[in-house]
């Protein structure tokens, strides 16, 4: 791509790379641990948190809208650039809310905050098919995943960087979180609105427009194509094995494992350096072999970031999170990479939004529910406590060992996802394994067939 494509795509590939970098620190300081300290402080619930990472991904029911919205639309870049600029605003009022009317009682303060959440996420959400079909139309498709795996690269290198800044910030600078937190959500819209403004630049290719075809017709296209129906469902059972976990992994890191603030944010830094080392290695992999194998090594490995948060202890949280973390960074960069791919790649030109969107939003549907039914469930089990196998063990644990059990089903369920021209997973093995180690290694003859 840096040598035989047009100087157009090459400025407008680098331009949604910086913004992507921008987008990460708009996110990490919207989302980081002292966030989640912040709606602590201010008299948020383990109800009010499954409401904080359920209904944003129940709002990726909005990516139908915004499905419908590319269909229509000849130019997706205003649209694209309104909803997403009038979302990220949205945090102004969501960290001053506090400050300003300190009278009003936590959960009508935390109600409030919910709901802006979730309409900051709705408008996101309706802006992201826009951005993604975009760019599908924008990268040639030989070298799409390689593209996106070096742009996470770069945005995860990027998010390192800030992660270790809001670290440092937290630490030195000695104001309470509820000063600090809205002072981090200035910085991010500025930095976050910034990122939009960089796409007045970008290219964007002719359209294919959809507008002659009933509703429901477009709605269910992707649920009736055969393959991409397996990988939809798929996907609904992994995003709930996820969100059950990553609603509440900053509570329960700050709250029960009680680690300080500033050491929160700089082990969550580490799932983004396990992206920036893997990032572009996985998008070789995917364009060569396909999505599926690196779908399947990746969830592997996956329920071991639940199994962290099972056994850890505040003794062993600082050993145990960290390379738990950067694992976990790892894979998700992969599974990232596979999960955009295949969404780009196997939909159909005419009706790529809605394919999209449907990934984004069956899944996120069932992610939100699954987020919100565990908060529901932590709030009325806060006072379990069992003294078993040496140890004490609470309602958090079991929301983990539910989310590992589902992770394992996983590991079988992405069996059934269909991509024809895809290699083994063994093949991609072979390749991350040294090959003295894949001689030892390397499964049995007859096994080798995906």
């Amino acid at each position: 791509m840096r040598t035989h494509a047009p100087t157009s795509l090459r400025v407008s590939a680098k331009l949604i790379t910086l913004g992507g970098c921008f987008g990460v620190i708009y996110a990490i300081c919207t989302q980081c641990p002292a966030a989640a300290e912040f709606f602590r402080r201010i008299g948020a619930t383990d109800f009010h948190f499954g409401l904080l990472g359920g209904i944003p991904m129940a709002m990726l029911s909005m990516f139908f809208v915004g499905a419908l919205l590319a269909n229509r639309l000849r130019r997706r870049k205003p649209a694209f650039m309104i909803v997403y600029i009038a979302g990220r605003l949205l945090y102004l009022p969501i960290a001053f809310f506090p400050l300003l009317f300190k009278s009003v009682s936590p959960d009508v303060m935390m109600m409030a905050i919910v709901v802006m959440v979730g309409l900051n996420y709705a408008l996101n959400h309706i802006g992201a098919p826009l951005f993604l079909s975009w760019v599908a139309d924008l990268v040639p498709h030989r070298i799409l995943n390689r593209y996106w795996g070096t742009r996470q690269r770069w945005t995860h290198f990027v998010g390192t960087i800030c992660f270790i800044a809001v670290a440092a910030f937290t630490y030195y600078v000695h104001l309470p979180i509820t000063i600090k937190f809205p002072i981090l959500a200035t910085a991010a819209v500025i930095v976050g609105v910034t990122d939009i403004l960089l796409f007045i630049r970008v290219h964007e290719p002719d359209h294919a427009v959809v507008r002659n075809r009933q509703f429901l017709s477009v709605l269910f296209e992707p649920i009736r194509d055969r393959n991409y129906r397996t990988f939809l469902f798929f996907q609904c059972v992994w995003r709930a094995s996820t969100a059950i976990v990553g609603a509440f992994a900053q509570i329960y890191v700050l709250k029960i494992m009680h680690v300080p603030v500033a050491y929160a944010i700089l082990i969550w830094s580490l799932h983004l350096i396990g992206p920036a080392l893997t990032g572009r290695l996985w998008g070789k992999l995917a364009d060569k072999h396909g999505h599926k194998p690196v779908l399947s090594v990746c969830l592997t490995l996956k329920p071991l970031y639940a199994l962290a948060y099972l056994l850890m202890t505040e003794g062993t949280v600082i050993w145990l999170l960290p390379p738990a973390m950067l694992l976990d960074g790892m894979l998700n960069s992969g599974l990232t990479v596979a999960e955009n791919g295949y969404s780009m790649k196997m939909s159909p030109r005419e009706n790529r939004s809605m394919f999209i969107a449907a990934v984004r939003g069956f899944a996120g549907i069932c992610g939100g529910l699954a987020a919100i039914a565990a908060g529901v469930f932590l709030q009325h089990m806060s006072g379990l406590s069992i003294d078993l196998l040496g140890r004490t063990w609470n309602h958090y644990h079991i929301i983990f060992l539910t989310s590992i059990i589902m992770r394992l089903v996983c590991i079988v369920l992405v069996r059934v996802v269909r991509e024809p021209s895809s290699s083994p997973p063994s093949h991609i093995v072979r390749e991350l394994l040294p090959a003295w180690l894949w001689r030892w290694a390397r499964p049995p003859v007859g096994v080798d067939n995906g």
